[in-house]
């Protein structure tokens, strides 16, 4: 199997964890990944650090069930602004002065099983 093969396998594996568990992972490769303290990401033209980028998936396994259905705007772990509406959460978070907010909209947690028939 290629290495371009594994990946997409990997890849489809990941597609079948539920998101807490994604964002473990995420965590993971995002600190195996760490060179120099600086992250491979680029937000808005910037690199985010390593370290910030860690503490917003840590903010978001500890409180994605809270903010279910909504956007989030973080700063690291400091939750700045949520809601409904994208433009609006980020409005509010430069308002907030924060430049270079991380705005991920929270799914709803549709994990619950089906007992059939």
């Amino acid at each position: 199997m290629s290495a371009g093969q594994q990946l997409q396998e990997i890849i489809s594996q990941t597609e079948k964890l539920t998101n807490e568990e994604q964002l473990k992972l995420a965590s993971y490769l995002m600190e195996k990944l760490s060179l120099k303290n600086e992250a491979s990401s680029i937000r808005e033209g910037e690199k985010a650090s390593d370290s910030m980028r860690k503490l917003e998936y840590q903010w978001l396994a500890e409180y994605r069930s809270q903010y279910s259905g909504q956007y989030v705007a973080l700063d690291g772990n400091k939750l700045i602004s949520h809601g409904s509406n994208a433009r609006e959460v980020l409005a509010k978070a430069r308002e907030l002065g924060v430049k270079h907010p991380y705005i991920v909209h929270i799914e709803e947690d549709n994990s619950s099983t089906f007992g059939g028939w």
